[in-house]
């Protein structure tokens, strides 16, 4: 008698996947807003190289003293962390326009603030660069807040546009989120 082969979990997010879709790539610059613990920012220093450069941040300074301290201990020379509000425009200090890639990760649900968040992430994007946006999908899944929390990728795309970003594709970031990627 056969076996049934096991059911294949559901996915999650891998950052190198989601990475090699957008194709970032040596030399690039990336910044992570809302980096939490330096997930996607790490994955973003390997593909980046040592000529690339990587901004990781984040509002939490106990979040960044642990992401610094990993920085230090793996010997990491590409990501600058960086403390500041990405709910007021301005305040990452990053150069307008000098990001060709700029993460959005799991950070939507956590305020009402996207048109600010989206405001800086376009000043900071280079024209043609692009602003990636990860976050849970709408529906009842068994990881993640509550689903009353969460945004929907209709709700995002439209904000995203209404501030002059063109949504360029969604990509694959597993079972329980969404990617959309814009154009600045």
């Amino acid at each position: 008698m056969p076996i049934d082969p096991p059911t294949p979990s559901p996915k999650f997010i891998d950052p190198d996947s989601i990475l090699d879709q957008l194709q970032v790539k040596e030399n690039n610059v990336v910044a992570d807003l809302g980096c939490g613990s330096g997930y996607y920012a790490f994955a973003a220093a390997k593909k980046v190289g040592e000529e690339g450069k990587v901004y990781a941040v984040d509002i939490q300074k106990t979040v960044l003293s642990a992401l610094q301290s990993k920085i230090k201990l793996q010997g990491t020379r590409n990501i600058t962390a960086v403390w500041a509000d990405i709910e007021v425009p301005g305040s990452t200090k990053i150069a307008a326009s000098s990001v060709d890639f700029t993460l959005l990760a799991a950070i939507f649900y956590q305020t009402q603030k996207h048109e600010q968040i989206l405001i800086e992430a376009k000043r900071i994007t280079k024209d043609k660069g692009k602003i990636v946006i990860i976050d849970w999908k709408s529906t009842n899944v068994p990881l993640g807040p509550q689903t009353e929390l969460r945004v929907s990728k209709d709700v995002i795309r439209r904000q995203a546009e209404a501030i002059g970003l063109k949504f360029s594709r969604e990509i694959n970031v597993g079972s329980y989120h969404y990617g959309l990627v814009f154009e600045k």
